[in-house]
C-alpha cells in the first residue's frame, strides 16, 4: 500500500494485524510507526517485490489496496490476476477512478465481471479475473 493509504489507516490499528504490510513511500527515513516483521518500508514498486520474493514461502497472497499510482503499476507490470471493486453509491460526473478498467469493462454487464457479490442501492462487489 502507498504511504497515504496506509496513514488513512487509524494509528491504533497500524499496522494491520496478522499479515505483512508494505508501505511504499518517496519518504526517506519513512518508519511508519511498527515494528517488528509486520512492517516493511520501500521507496518503490519493484524493491517491495524483490523483498516479497525472499519472504515467498511465507506468503499466500499479495493484495494491492491503494494507492491510484499502486494500482496502476500492479496492471501495467501484469502481476493483477484479480480485482476486488466495490462499488459505492453513484459515480459522481468527474470520478476520480484509480484506473480506466472500470469503464473499459462496462460495470456489471461485461464478460470479465466472474461474479457479483451484492448488488444495493448503496454499493455493490465486483470481481474481475
Amino acid at each position: 500500500m502507498g504511504r497515504k493509504t496506509y496513514e488513512s489507516i487509524p494509528p491504533k490499528f497500524r499496522p494491520l494485524k496478522n499479515r505483512l504490510n508494505v508501505v511504499l513511500t518517496r519518504q526517506k527515513d519513512y518508519g511508519g510507526g511498527g515494528s517488528g516483521d509486520d512492517l516493511v518500508v520501500c521507496s518503490d514498486f519493484s524493491e517491495a517485490l524483490s523483498r516479497l520474493e525472499a519472504r515467498a514461502a511465507d506468503l499466500e497472497t499479495l493484495w494491492v489496496i491503494g494507492g491510484t499510482s499502486l494500482y496502476d503499476d500492479a496492471i501495467k507490470r501484469g502481476i493483477c490476476r484479480k480485482i476486488y471493486l466495490t462499488k459505492v453509491g453513484e459515480i459522481p460526473p468527474t470520478p476520480r477512478v484509480f484506473f480506466d478498467c472500470v469503464y473499459f469493462l462496462g460495470l456489471l454487464h461485461h464478460p470479465k465481471v466472474s461474479s457479483v457479490f451484492a448488488i444495493t442501492p448503496a454499493f455493490s462487489y465486483l470481481h474481475y479475473l
